[in-house]
């Protein structure tokens, strides 16, 4: 079948005719394969869409020119890039924004940590102002607690002619009025008085009736006394304890005491007190039984009794004082039973703070004096930490203790038990 197109020649699109704009040059056969069998009607309109549809494609693209196209291709261009351009600016957004709030979180974690060291710096700003209340108040505590557990020791020895295994009589004071040291006359023979040493110390109750105290004060007496070396080299006698007793705050008598154990290595006894009722009437101190229970820097209170009897009667009187030294004489134990009687044998509290420290010794500086070996040295804690045996004679602010753990292992093979 052929359709023939007519030159100059317009017909209504909607009888199905084909349309041209323009002359054409010369006449064009198109040639269209045959149909299958249709209706006539179908076929004529089929047939008519397809031929306006390719005439039309034709036309508009003779229609549009190459400027046309380029400006075409350019807009299309210009949308991608405007479109990757809003890509790419909203994800350069939305990293700003990822990064921001990253930024953030890191500035919130520093501040969480800065609120957490401020708040451990605080609690830790008050717990120091704690501990320095505790400290500053500590020796008013323990004085009102231990004071009562704080004995002074009295004690006397003689000297024994090794040959007749006599005491020496006769003794008499080693300074004339001028204060230089005269010869004393002694003797082994006639009735006059047995020349007899009298000494006081320290002591504590660690509970059931044990007392902790030095070697040097319940055992050798003698071993830093100038008078007994002096008796030792040139008369040849031996020194013998005679008696030892333990004077207690509250107390207005005294207790015998009896030497359990002593250490051969340290500066520690442990001694008895006379009497079941003991443990009941007197306070027992409490002691540390940690593995480090003392450091350098650390606060520390004594309490003890230096200078013995001439301390306490300092205290009295001036007329009351001298009318006992006249009768009892300026030591022993009849002058402080006297003084037990008028309830002032009362010892001092010091503190001070731990020097040094050795695996044999605690150094501290806490004020101390001669009458105070054994006196007990307790830590911040409340609990006793060592036992005070000496200090050093040109630095007295150089006090030293035994450290509290030999005691324990003394005290635990005498028999002690620990008290609740």
């Amino acid at each position: 079948m052929k359709i023939q197109t007519i030159p100059n020649y317009t017909e209504d699109t909607l009888r199905g005719a084909i349309l041209v704009e323009t002359p054409l040059a010369r006449a064009e056969t198109i040639s269209v394969p045959k149909p299958a069998p249709c209706a006539p009607g179908k076929a004529a309109r089929h047939y008519g869409a397809i031929a306006y549809s390719r005439g039309r494609a034709r036309t508009l693209n003779r229609r549009v020119g190459p400027l046309a196209k380029i400006t075409a291709l350019g807009a299309i261009v210009l949308l991608i890039s405007a479109a990757a351009y809003l890509g790419s600016a909203a994800y350069r957004e939305v990293e700003q924004a990822r990064r921001l709030n990253e930024g953030q979180d890191r500035r919130l974690a520093q501040l969480e940590e800065q609120i957490s060291r401020n708040s451990r710096q605080l609690s830790g700003l008050a717990q120091s102002n704690q501990d320095l209340l505790a400290n500053l108040s500590l020796p008013t505590t323990l004085a009102n607690d231990f004071n009562n557990g704080v004995c002074l020791i009295s004690g006397s020895y003689v000297f024994i002619d090794p040959n007749t295994g006599l005491p020496l009589r006769g003794m008499k004071k080693l300074n004339d009025e001028s204060g230089e040291v005269e010869q004393p006359q002694v003797t082994t023979g006639g009735d006059s008085e047995i020349a007899k040493v009298f000494y006081t110390g320290t002591g504590f109750h660690v509970g059931d009736g044990y007392l902790l105290t030095n070697r040097h004060v319940v055992v050798e007496p003698w071993k830093y006394d100038a008078l007994s070396y002096f008796f030792g080299k040139i008369i040849s006698v031996q020194p013998r304890l005679v008696k030892l007793e333990a004077f207690f705050p509250g107390q207005r008598r005294s207790y015998q005491l009896t030497v359990k154990l002593a250490s051969s290595r340290d500066d520690i006894a442990v001694c008895k007190l006379s009497g079941a009722e003991v443990s009941k009437e007197i306070p027992a101190l409490p002691l540390a039984q940690g593995a480090e229970p003392a450091k350098i820097g650390q606060a520390v209170t004594t309490i003890g009794f230096p200078a013995g009897a001439d301390r306490l009667l300092s205290v009295l009187p001036q007329d009351e004082a001298k009318r006992l030294l006249e009768h009892y004489g300026e030591e022993g134990p009849s002058l402080l039973n006297q003084l037990a009687r008028r309830n002032i044998v009362k010892p001092l509290t010091s503190q001070g703070h731990v020097m040094d420290l050795y695996d044999d010794r605690i150094v501290c500086d806490a004020a101390i004096g001669e009458g105070s070996s054994g006196a007990p040295v307790f830590g911040p804690s409340g609990r006793v930490i060592g036992i005070h045996y000496g200090f050093f004679q040109e630095d007295r602010l150089s006090n030293c203790a035994a450290p509290i753990g030999r005691g324990l292992a003394l005290l635990r093979q005498a028999g002690w038990k620990p008290v609740n």
